[in-house]
């Protein structure tokens, strides 16, 4: 039940905790939110990731998935082509269905 809305700061107080669901429009409260990115935390000041390939995930400052079902995780990790995993802050990827871990070094 809401309790109280303070205009002047645009906040509502008091709100219950709404539906968290693919079909919900219900809104949630700091209680909810907080709850769901707990466990999540980034210190950074750098670009956001980058997950452009279909089913591709980025997790990391500047980290980049450019192909389809490749992970990049860790800062600045480029998993390049199609299934790949780049693992590691500078990890890079060199062929198809390759896993890097690390930094590179000439």
């Amino acid at each position: 039940m809401l309790s109280g809305v303070r205009m002047n700061g645009n906040a509502i107080t008091g709100l219950g905790a709404g539906a968290v669901n693919a079909t919900s429009t219900d809104a949630i409260n700091g209680s909810q939110l907080y709850a769901a990115t707990r466990h999540f935390h980034a210190n950074s000041a750098l670009a956001d990731a980058t997950a452009t390939g279909t089913d591709s995930v980025a997790i990391g400052s500047a980290a980049v998935s450019t192909d389809a079902s490749s992970v990049a995780i860790g800062n600045g990790a480029q998993a390049n082509n199609a299934n790949d995993v780049a693992l590691g802050a500078g990890s890079t990827t060199a062929a198809p269905h390759t896993c890097g871990n690390g930094r590179r070094h000439a």
